[in-house]
């Protein structure tokens, strides 16, 4: 799993590189991200200090102690980033059970690789939002696919697994504004994002999951809230 994250900070080095080599010969259409050399590339390193749920409208939750996010910025409006949640766990019989798909030491953590996108939630107020979906586009794992949480049941260790799926949209900001530090935050209401989808974007936030020990045909809506302080290497700006 390190050799994953050493992969990611010699890839963010590289982007950086070449940001700084020259700026871009042409402008995407808005939003867009421009650094402050005037070019398209850098690195997007997120914290989410706070508390990370994952929800369902009939009750059902993951909750995380924190989080990070790695991300490569490749263009105008595209990055491809890492996410981590780590202490996570979901409640079985009144009681919490530790979740993961990766484990460190006694912690227990979620990770995955997903690719983003600006675009507008309204091109009038100037609100932009960014868009994340597995890295292979489309109706894949966003987050983490398989999820065990074990928990105890009479003195005995059981697991239950979890798979997620969809796209996700957060609200991520200031905008026209040249900054090293941005705000990416996911709302919702009783399992349902208080985003759900980009202007123009013919998809809809489809994110759920689905209990594997539940025969379920497709997974249940699942409301993501979290709040992570964005910090732009080299300093940028969205432009709105």
């Amino acid at each position: 799993m390190r050799s994953k994250w050493r992969m990611m900070a010699v890839a963010l080095a590289a982007v950086c590189t070449v940001g700084a080599l020259g700026a871009v010969s042409a402008s995407a259409a808005l939003p867009e991200y421009v650094s402050k050399s005037g070019g398209s590339t850098g690195t997007m390193s997120t914290s989410i200090p706070g508390k990370i749920t994952m929800s369902t409208a009939s009750g059902e939750k993951i909750r995380c102690k924190y989080g990070t996010m790695l991300a490569l910025i490749e263009g105008p409006k595209t990055l491809r980033a890492l996410f981590r949640f780590e202490g996570c766990e979901a409640e079985f019989f009144g009681e919490w059970a530790s979740c993961h798909n990766y484990v460190k030491g006694s912690e227990s953590g979620i990770e995955a690789e997903v690719a983003g996108r600006l675009g507008y939630i309204s091109k009038t107020a100037k609100t932009v939002g960014l868009e994340f979906e597995g890295k292979g586009g489309g109706e894949v794992p966003v987050f983490a696919s398989h999820i065990e949480c074990h928990y105890k049941i009479a003195g005995k260790v059981e697991f239950n697994e979890v798979s997620m799926t969809g796209d996700l949209i957060g609200k991520i900001g200031p905008v026209n504004t040249m900054t090293k530090k941005l705000t990416l935050e996911f709302r919702e209401t009783k399992g349902v994002q208080e985003i759900g989808s980009l202007e123009g974007s013919p998809f809809k936030d489809s994110f759920g999951w689905k209990w594997e020990s539940r025969e379920t045909f497709r997974p249940e809506p699942v409301g993501v809230e979290l709040t992570g302080t964005v910090t732009l290497e080299p300093e940028g700006e969205i432009k709105a």
